[in-house]
């Protein structure tokens, strides 16, 4: 399945994993071109900006899951269904649902990986000749 179908069967939450995914990414570039200036012993402490955008994101898409599978809940308690027919959309709709898991752990995966980068280097920056 692609990102796009996965963003549209899963909805406001998959946006917003993306904003946040992407304000992560960009911190993390700007933590790891941080390393190049003199202010590089800073770097460990805005490495830590891409960490908390990522685990946001990881948030959100939780969050849509359970509003997603809350909503399936409703939507079949309400009609009177065989089992069969119960079941078969109540897998539907938490298939959906998953989706916004799917777009959360894409989208946090490169912040998630340039942040403990940022992190690592910040820290090593930060030691002193003698320590290393």
């Amino acid at each position: 399945m692609s990102l796009l179908q996965a963003v549209r069967e899963c909805g406001w939450s998959a946006h917003l994993s993306l904003l946040l995914g992407s304000f992560g990414a960009l911190t993390s570039l700007a933590a790891l071109t941080l390393l190049a200036t003199p202010q590089r012993r800073w770097v460990w402490l805005v490495s830590l900006a891409p960490l908390l955008f990522a685990l946001l994101s990881l948030g959100s898409g939780e969050f849509g899951v359970r509003q997603g599978r809350n909503a399936v809940d409703q939507a079949l308690s309400i009609t009177a269904l065989d089992a069969e027919q119960h079941q078969r959309l109540q897998t539907q709709g938490y298939s959906e649902a998953a989706q916004c898991r799917t777009v959360a752990t894409r989208a946090s995966a490169l912040p998630l990986l340039l942040g403990f980068l940022a992190l690592s280097l910040g820290l090593l920056a930060n030691k002193r000749p003698e320590q290393r």
